[in-house]
């Protein structure tokens, strides 16, 4: 059995755009708890994205973590924890 190595790369957030259509909404109280988790304890679970191909700069689609890349930026956070999809 071939198994790959899941590699998590720390990723500049101003690399990564939001899913545009990302169906996935949380309560504000959610919001508010996962904010409260991630300014204490960062981002816990990777976010999943892949490579926008088509741009000349890097940069890269969130496929997953929509709600966590949101809150990075809104605590100033500069890099992220991701998994790119190949």
């Amino acid at each position: 059995m071939d198994r790959k190595c899941i590699e998590i790369k720390m990723i500049p957030v101003k690399w990564l755009v939001y899913f545009d259509r990302n169906i996935n909404v949380l309560s504000s109280k959610k919001m508010n708890d996962l904010e409260e988790s991630i300014e204490a304890e960062g981002i816990k679970e990777p976010l999943m994205i892949a490579a926008n191909k088509s741009d000349k700069e890097s940069s890269y689609t969130v496929l997953d973590g929509n709600h966590r890349l949101r809150i990075a930026k809104k605590l100033k956070i500069l890099e992220v924890p991701c998994i790119i999809k190949e």
